[in-house]
């Protein structure tokens, strides 16, 4: 986002002003029906953005972001439970991921990095194709935490603690070790 031309193209502005014209045009209409919208998959023709005829007699509406199109289409309940399941699982796969050295953890940070390039592509595309993707996805994390705390004995801590590299810690651990081969020896 560093840069003009992306900026221009993703948010708007510049030469491709497009988006920025979507949001102004989309205002009164999610203003006016907040919370339940105006109807599943018509948020082109609601705001009325787009090309007026593409050689067949209708036009062509569109919309560029996915969240403009949840608030004009569905309201401001169904954009909130969206990003509340994208925040959800986000947080159990980074806590999964910071708390757990097994391969689970790491197989809960591969389910973080897939969230987010999907809540990114989210913002800037407006296609519905990737939910089957976005609800396999959230079923693995719900899966890997069940199995987090299955081993945990159900009471949701974590399955292993990280490693500790303090200097007391090493050598409370070495004499420990020590310890137990002088007294199996």
């Amino acid at each position: 986002m560093l840069s003009g031309r992306a900026y221009n193209t993703v948010i708007g502005g510049g030469v491709d002003q497009g988006r920025s014209d979507q949001v102004a045009l989309a205002i009164p209409h999610m203003l006016s029906n907040p919370v339940t919208g105006h109807g599943f998959s018509i948020g082109g023709e609601i705001i009325g953005y787009g090309a007026p005829g593409i050689g067949f007699g209708d036009a062509f509406y569109s919309v560029d972001s996915y969240m403009l199109s949840l608030l004009v289409e569905t309201g401001v309940p169904s954009l909130l439970f969206f990003l509340m399941m994208i925040g959800g699982a986000l947080w159990i796969c980074v806590k999964g991921s910071l708390f757990d050295v097994s391969p689970r953890g790491a197989m809960t940070g591969a389910l973080a990095a897939a969230l987010t390039a999907f809540a990114v592509n989210r913002v800037v595309l407006s296609e519905r194709e990737n939910h089957t993707l976005f609800f396999v996805l959230c079923g693995m994390v719900a899966a890997c935490a069940a199995l987090r705390t299955r081993s945990a004995g159900g009471n949701g801590a974590a399955v292993s603690k990280p490693l500790e590299t303090s200097p007391q810690t090493a050598s409370k651990a070495g004499q420990e070790s020590a310890q137990n081969e002088h007294a199996s020896a």
